[in-house]
This record gives C-alpha cells, structure tokens and sequence, in this order.
C-alpha cells in the first residue's frame, strides 16, 4: 500500500489557520485564564462597581474570534428572527447571527443588574408563553 497522509487531531480546527498547509495543524495560543472576580462589598454588588457600565454599545469586537451558539427555539420564533433577517436584507447585508449578535450585545451583559433584572422579565414572559394552557393537549414523554 501507498503512503498515507498522516492524520492530526487538533481541539479548535478554526485554530488552523487559513494559510496552513493542509494536515498540519497549528498550535492554538494559549488561554489566558479568567481574571478573579472581585468580592462585594457591604454596600453594594462587586460587579456592578467592577467596570463602568457606559461602556459604549459599538464596543470594538473585530479582534474577539467567534464561538458556535446553538439554541432549539419554537417554530414561530424562529421565523421571526428569519423574517427580520429577510426584511433588513432589503436595506443592508446581514445574517441571522448578525441579529442575534446585535441583540445580545444591546441586551445581555450579566454584570449588569438591570440586565439581568430585564432578562428575567423576559424569561417570565416566555414562560408564560409556553406554559400549557387549560384544555390544551400536552406532550409527555
């Protein structure tokens, strides 16, 4: 039998590199770890002196790499979010990972006590959304 191409495993094939020989992997740099959080303080929550929160919403995020986020969501969400992306389209270039990048920029930061008090807000919404409602017919597994 011929030679065969030696096979490399690496963690993070984004890692690689474009200009890469094919089959040869390059080294990811290493991670930094996360820096400690400050403990809090007797008048008040250490996140929320941590940092100022005015950082501004067109925060610099050319150099971050990208991370995959996979969520199921019900149907019709998921043709709202794909009907934003198709009405946006007909004035900018944009993605639904563009969508939900801006909306998690604007509305996510869990340093942020009025983030996390309106995300919870939201999730009770959702809930309630998809509590089974009386008479309705369930699924159980």
């Amino acid at each position: 039998m011929g030679d065969r191409p030696k096979i490399t495993v690496i963690d993070d094939p984004l890692a690689a590199g474009a200009g890469s020989a094919p089959g040869r992997a390059r080294r990811a740099a290493p991670r930094t770890p996360a820096a400690k959080k400050p403990e809090a303080s007797a008048n008040g929550s250490a996140a929320a002196k941590a940092e100022p929160r005015d950082k501004p919403a067109s925060a610099d995020l050319s150099a971050e790499p990208l991370t995959a986020v996979f969520g199921r969501v019900p149907a019709s969400l998921a043709r709202r979010l794909e009907g934003m992306v198709f009405q946006l389209r007909g004035e900018r270039k944009v993605s639904q990972q563009d969508v939900l990048a801006a909306l998690l920029l604007r509305f996510v930061d869990h340093a942020d006590e009025r983030s996390v008090a309106e995300i919870h807000r939201l999730l009770d919404g959702y809930e309630k959304a998809r509590a089974p409602r009386r008479g309705r017919a369930t699924h159980s597994g």
